[in-house]
């Protein structure tokens, strides 16, 4: 009789034993698939953001630029424009806004961003280009050949876009 009754408590322990090993792998288990679960969710999540930013990075180009100045329609230097400062590399009378570019780098059509280091900042339009414009250099109009040379060569953040 006693050797059934340890036979007894020795299988009682063994059950018991499995019933809270399967407790413990059961509850193991539903905190994985929860983790799994939130895991997927922020790859999704991610996944979103990055498809985002590729739609973004296809249609905005952005780079540093030397930025300086130029008036076609107050000639002082000689070196404002190419004859006719009524007209543009597009056709388009120059204007605030309008914006020498190299089109190798810019395309034309292009709207520009312009974000100086100070924080200011400019939009505009490649219109125009320049025999000194050249790789990332661009050329912002202005009315008077004195604001051209008081804006200066300036560097700047530049982005650019076609709609």
């Amino acid at each position: 009789m006693q050797k059934q009754l340890l036979v007894a408590v020795a299988l009682s322990v063994c059950i018991s034993s499995a019933l809270t090993y399967k407790v413990v792998i059961d509850r193991l288990s539903t905190n994985t698939l929860h983790k799994t679960k939130a895991l997927q969710n922020e790859i999704n999540e991610l996944t979103a953001h990055i498809e985002t930013l590729r739609q973004v990075t296809e249609k905005y180009s952005v780079d540093t630029f030397q930025v300086t100045a130029y008036s076609p329609y107050d000639n002082v230097s000689g070196m404002e424009n190419d004859g006719n400062p009524n007209k543009t590399a597009t056709g388009t009378k120059p204007r605030p806004g309008t914006i020498a570019v190299d089109p190798k780098v810019i395309p034309y059509g292009s709207k520009i961003i312009i974000i100086y280091e100070d924080g200011t900042v400019e939009h505009g339009v490649a219109e125009d280009c320049g025999g000194l414009i050249k790789g990332n250099i661009i050329d912002i109009f202005r009315q008077t050949y004195k604001e051209a040379v008081e804006h200066g060569r300036r560097e700047a953040t530049v982005i650019w876009y076609n709609d």
